[in-house]
């Protein structure tokens, strides 16, 4: 990439990210990088062939965000400490045939696949149940939030953008390991909301999905009252920011009304096994297919 390039990609970056205090003590959420590496085009990644509530998201009073919440720990998600991030693959920018549909998958170890076998993540299952005319990558990464993700897409997801596509997708899921660190379902969600306005003014589509409870559910933790909020606010906004939402909490095999029968589907009550991950590619296959309508 030339200097010019350079100097003008963090022009154009820094602009996008100013932006005033959020006006309730939490800081806007940041530019992301101004600079991308040379090598852009090698991603950590694999190459893979109604809720009760009814209190709005800016009415919830929530807890500070230093409060304990999640499960009490202040640690990530994983059994497999989330926030060290396991090395993938390095595979290049995938190729993908004119007319053909490109479909990114981010998020953390949800849809990397934590605890379970090769090819048993999400991503990797809802492939083989869509149109043979698409090409997925999964770029999630264990341990992420949604600054995380704010942060590295730029260069980490922008550059896989195809131009001879039909069209590309990226279908996105966080905010588990957000709300176990006791960010309020707020700034998750201008989080959110940045992260898939910016996408969508890039030439992406996106799809996003709502947030699972964890096993047992505390129905009066604070991990669970936020993850409500967000819920809410996802179902009510999504038009706003995204094109489709994959609603896996409503769905009655693993979602918000499943209890202890969704632990069936877990490996150590927030990951998934292989089944619940066919049950999260069903949702999300459901959700992509008014958009892959003539993808055949």
């Amino acid at each position: 990439m030339s200097l010019v390039a350079l100097v003008a990609l963090a022009a154009t970056v820094a602009l996008a990210g100013c932006a005033a205090s959020l006006g309730d003590g939490e800081p806007a959420a940041g530019p992301g990088p101004t600079v991308c590496t040379d090598d852009v085009a090698t991603q950590q990644a694999a190459t893979v062939a109604g809720d009760g509530t009814t209190m709005g998201i800016d009415e919830a009073d929530g807890a500070a965000e230093s409060d304990a919440g999640g499960d009490g720990t202040g640690q990530p998600t994983g059994g497999e400490a989330d926030g060290d991030e396991e090395d993938g693959e390095a595979v290049a920018v995938p190729e993908v045939a004119a007319g053909d549909t490109l479909i990114v998958f981010d998020g953390d170890s949800l849809t990397y696949g934590t605890g379970t076998a090769a090819g048993e993540d999400y991503p990797s299952v809802a492939l083989q149940r869509l149109p043979s005319r698409v090409t997925a990558v999964n770029v999630a990464v264990p341990g992420q939030e949604w600054s995380d993700m704010l942060d590295d897409a730029a260069c980490e997801i922008d550059p896989l953008f195809a131009p001879a596509a039909r069209q590309n997708i990226v279908v996105v899921w966080a905010g588990t390991n957000d709300l176990n660190r006791t960010h309020t379902a707020k700034r998750i969600w201008r989080e959110l909301e940045r992260y898939c306005r910016d996408r969508r003014r890039r030439g992406w589509k996106v799809v996003i999905l709502t947030v699972l409870p964890r096993i047992p559910t505390r129905s009066g933790s604070r991990f669970e009252r936020q993850r409500r909020l967000l819920n809410h606010a996802i179902r009510e906004r999504w038009p706003a920011v995204a094109d489709a939402v994959a609603d896996v909490a409503h769905d009655e095999r693993i979602g918000d009304y499943a209890g202890f029968a969704a632990a069936q589907y877990k490996t150590d009550g927030i990951h998934n096994n292989a089944a619940g991950n066919a049950v999260i590619a069903e949702v999300v296959v459901d959700t992509l297919r008014p958009l892959l309508a003539h993808d055949d």
